[in-house]
């Protein structure tokens, strides 16, 4: 038999047995990627939402624009043609193919003085250097405040070139706004025209009282001169 001491200090000689329980335990995912990716899905939704919305509201306004003169036309509340001038979404198809005018009315600012003088401006031209840019602009302004349909603009324009009569040391008493233009008769043509001219608009300016002559303007004064200018109306005048 052997000897229990031995046999006890052989075991405490002897290595310990590692005792396996399982698997070990797997580590919880703390990544904040996923999160993170789902905001920017979220994100990039919306926008694509946006896109398509802002593509499809653009088409619509187009559609209803070239819409020929019609019942469904008609029927457009007037708030969509409101909202498309706003957004300048307006589609005016008359800028391909344009009906050239037939009339030329100019516009001429003639200026009373306190000593009783009497001149005629015209509205300013450009620059050397840039010559067609600016008449281009001042001949947009002509077109608009000549008509009888640019009457709320004349009492900016004469406040206008109160202003600029000032300021070039000139002291104006009354400011009157005139159509000019030529008369040529349609069978003849080696006439040279008859110019003609008629006042629309004035400004007296010691009462800054302020007078529509243009009869068919909104507050022109009683029994105003006979309005014979064209007005723009193309069909009057073959100039």
């Amino acid at each position: 038999m052997s000897d229990p001491a031995q046999t006890d200090e052989a075991g405490a000689d002897s290595e310990p047995i590692e005792m396996t329980t399982g698997p070990e335990p797997m580590e919880t995912n703390t990544d904040p990627q996923p999160a993170e990716r789902e905001v920017r899905s979220a994100a990039s939704k919306i926008r694509s939402i946006l896109g398509v919305a802002v593509v499809a509201v653009t088409g619509l306004f187009i559609v209803i624009y070239a819409l020929p003169d019609s019942p469904i036309k008609r029927h457009v509340p007037l708030w969509v043609f409101h909202t498309g001038d706003a957004l300048s979404l307006n589609q005016n198809w008359a800028l391909f193919a344009p009906d050239p005018p037939t009339t030329d009315v100019q516009l001429d600012v003639v200026v009373t003085d306190a000593d009783g003088a009497i001149t005629v401006e015209s509205l300013p031209t450009g620059p050397v250097w840039v010559p067609t840019v600016r008449s281009e602009r001042w001949r947009k302004v002509r077109e608009r405040v000549t008509p009888t349909s640019g009457a709320e603009r004349w009492p900016e324009v004469l406040q206008w070139s109160l202003r600029q009569l000032r300021s070039r040391g000139r002291d104006p008493q009354r400011i009157e706004l005139r159509r000019r233009w030529i008369e040529r008769r349609a069978d003849d043509p080696d006439d040279r025209g008859t110019e003609r001219t008629f006042p629309f608009a004035r400004l007296e300016v010691s009462t800054d009282t302020y007078v529509v002559l243009d009869p068919d303007a909104p507050g022109a004064v009683k029994n105003p001169p006979v309005d014979d200018s064209p007005d723009g109306r193309a069909k009057e005048s073959d100039q």
